[in-house]
């Protein structure tokens, strides 16, 4: 079996097919998490310490993982764009270089604590051009790294080589680089197991040097000084990798990202880390302990605060509460003769009466026609959602319908589906089905905010919903209709280290706020001259509402299908409701924007303040006669009744806040995301 080196260049042989298989291999990821443990062990580090580690050769981030988890910072150089590109995908944490190591570094003189390299060492032994020279090149790589490394530091290799002779050579140039060290062999025995690192020390006398001993055995055996580092791995968690989606480990993600200058990081909330059942579970709680009132007694519900009209007229009774004192006093304890006519209140009882009704009555309405309407949009989308999943089919099953396949609720399909069925047009017609269906709850999402009056598409509830063409600055799309993608291509010559690029945020007519952050300044990590990553995107300010981005990608993705032929099966008729039930979407959008938008009035509600406070004020004075004293809580009591059914009608006008009494939008949305995401992973798709 030929070597990889032997085949092509590592920037060839490991392009787009290869990067992705090799990262979503799970035997490669265990092998290269093995042996990036036992770098770090030859490393040495102190505990508890965190260091800045140079990976070489780091790929798709896979061995920086392992370095990030052990508490320590990365920075990674690779020659292959395609590898990056998967590490940019998957978001590593450290700092990303395209960069040929045969070149040498460019970084400022003892910059790392250390560098580790996996599988990298033998393809610098291979002339992959004629004006290539390994001698030359290996002598750059380790005069440079030298430099690179604070004095002290450990450089640890894992590599492959061809022959003994090929050992002394890669050694013989480290040495004169001015590096100590030598060869450490973990399982020499054995054919399988058989591992070399090579072990080198940055500025350290070559007599005081203590190599590390390698593993003996067949691959079960630990030496003595790595059985401490082994038992705290085991302490952890039994040697295996910590979770990456906990809430700490999430939060210090955004804080980096965030620290870089990125505009698309999600905002923090109090469901940051949690999984979408777990948050759906929450908000049906918090949504039952809201609306439930006691059955048996009225009084836990009479003394009840939270929910209550109390915070919003406490102030405005305390002041009436205030004046009918006042007014005892006078009278009573001055003998002012203050009394009124009985007259006077009927009078005004009757105009307050029919406001307060109309007041109550037309606020109700809208909380109800905010509900009716949002229903109807929960309705469309799940229609939508299921005629997606079933009815839209690659267009050569069409002809010859597949056997329904028994359902097996919580395991998707009872066995798998032989081979030939599976061809690679279906495995990507699903593929954009479940996104079609993602920026379904997409456009749930987006409404809701668009009637909270939040433009901006860097909220957390957008993830894994919209493409990210979306959230950093609109569709992305060039006038050819190419969607937005990473252009390694161009390589720029700058003194700014770290992939530069430029994205125009997405803006909305309904505000003006920036939602660009600033970036920290840093220290260069670079020298004056190197190369780094362009990234470059199609510069795009959409001028309308996010959910109207959504329904048009929508109405773009279903024309595409038409044209393919995979909506042949539905028909004129069958497309016709698809298009129809999208453009129900838009109507209930705007039945919902013109309850947000259209407040009442707000003469009604000032002349209904008006009207309260008179009747309010000419009490103390109508009663106190007759009540003396007493008429100080019945004024207080009148009070509360009557600015409560005006602080009802204010709290239910606008039903689409995050106040007490709003709707549960964020639970509908939830509820949404859960049966969406149900679909795409549990139920067959036709």
């Amino acid at each position: 079996m030929s070597r990889p080196e032997h085949i092509a260049p590592p920037e060839i042989f490991y392009g787009d097919t290869e990067a992705k298989k090799y990262t979503a291999n799970t035997r490669i990821q265990a092998i290269q998490a093995e042996m990036t443990y036992r770098a770090l062990e030859l490393l040495n580090l102190p505990d508890d310490e965190p260091k800045l580690l140079l990976d070489i050769g780091c790929g798709s981030g896979l061995s920086g993982e392992i370095l990030e988890e052990e508490g320590h910072t990365w920075v990674g150089v690779d020659i292959s764009p395609s590898m990056l590109e998967v590490a940019i995908d998957r978001e590593v944490e450290g700092d990303l270089f395209l960069q040929d190591i045969g070149q040498g570094f460019g970084f400022r003189p003892g910059s790392f604590d250390g560098a580790i390299s996996v599988s990298v060492l033998q393809w610098l032994c291979n002339a992959d051009s004629s004006d290539h020279s390994p001698p030359q090149r290996l002598n750059r790589f380790f005069s440079t790294l030298y430099a690179s490394l604070a004095r002290g530091a450990r450089a640890v290799f894992q590599f492959y080589p061809e022959s003994d002779d090929q050992v002394h050579f890669i050694m013989s140039i480290a040495m004169k680089a001015g590096f100590a060290g030598g060869l450490v062999v973990d399982f020499p025995n054995s054919r399988k197991a058989k591992k070399f690192y090579l072990c080198l020390f940055a500025g350290v006398d070559p007599r005081r040097v203590e190599m590390p001993k390698g593993l003996e055995g067949e691959g079960e055996e630990t030496v003595d000084y790595e059985a401490r580092r082994t038992r705290e791995r085991k302490n952890k968690g039994k040697g295996k990798r910590k979770s990456v989606k906990d809430k700490d480990w999430i939060l210090r993600k955004k804080e980096l990202y965030r620290s870089r200058g990125k505009e698309d990081v999600p905002r923090d909330s109090k469901y940051t880390g949690r999984k979408p059942s777990e948050v759906l579970e929450e908000l049906r709680k918090a949504e039952a302990r809201r609306q439930v009132l006691s059955r048996i007694s009225w009084l836990p519900d009479i003394f009840r605060i939270k929910g209550s009209t109390l915070p919003f007229v406490a102030g405005p009774v305390l002041t009436m509460t205030l004046i009918a004192t006042a007014v005892a006093v006078a009278s009573m304890v001055y003998g002012k003769n203050l009394g009124l006519t009985n007259s006077v209140v009927p009078l005004l009882s009757v105009v307050v009466g029919l406001l307060l009704v109309f007041r109550n009555g037309t606020s109700y309405d809208r909380y109800y026609e905010g509900r009716r309407d949002f229903g109807q949009l929960m309705s469309n989308v799940r229609n939508l959602a299921r005629l997606t999943w079933i009815q839209v089919v690659p267009k050569s099953e069409q002809a010859h319908p597949a056997r329904l396949l028994p359902i097996s609720f919580g395991g998707g399909h009872e066995g798998p589906a032989p081979a030939n069925e599976e061809t690679e047009k279906a495995r990507a017609l699903r593929e954009d089905k479940a996104r079609a269906l993602r920026l379904m709850v997409g456009f749930v999402y987006a409404t809701i905010h668009h009637l909270r009056g939040e433009p901006e598409a860097d909220l957390e509830d957008y993830d894994g919903l919209l493409p990210d063409e979306m959230r950093l600055g609109g569709t992305g799309y060039d006038v050819n209709g190419n969607s937005n993608r990473r252009d390694y291509g161009s390589m720029d010559d700058t003194s700014s280290g770290g992939a530069s690029g430029t994205s125009t945020p997405r803006q909305s007519t309904t505000s003006s706020r920036s939602t660009m952050t600033p970036a920290r300044e840093r220290k260069p990590l670079l020298v004056t001259t190197h190369q780094a990553i362009s990234i470059k995107f199609f510069p795009h300010a959409p001028t309308m509402p996010l959910p109207l981005l959504i329904t048009f990608e929508l109405t773009r993705i279903f024309t595409k299908w038409k044209r393919e032929g995979c909506l042949d099966a539905l028909g004129p008729a069958g497309f016709n409701q698809l298009q129809t039930l999208i453009g129900g979407l838009n109507d209930q959008l705007q039945n919902l924007e013109r309850i947000a938008r259209t407040p009442i009035p707000i003469v009604y509600g000032i002349h209904l303040k008006q009207c309260v406070s008179f009747y309010l004020f000419a009490l103390p004075f109508t009663l106190v006669g007759d009540l003396g004293w007493k008429m100080i809580p019945f004024v207080t009591l009148i009070s509360f009744t009557l600015m409560g059914i005006e602080g009802i009608s204010s709290e239910i006008e606008n039903p689409f806040g995050h106040d007490e009494n709003d709707l549960p939008l964020d639970l509908f949305a939830a509820e949404i995301k859960h049966e969406l995401e149900y679909y795409i992973q549990e139920l067959p798709d036709n």
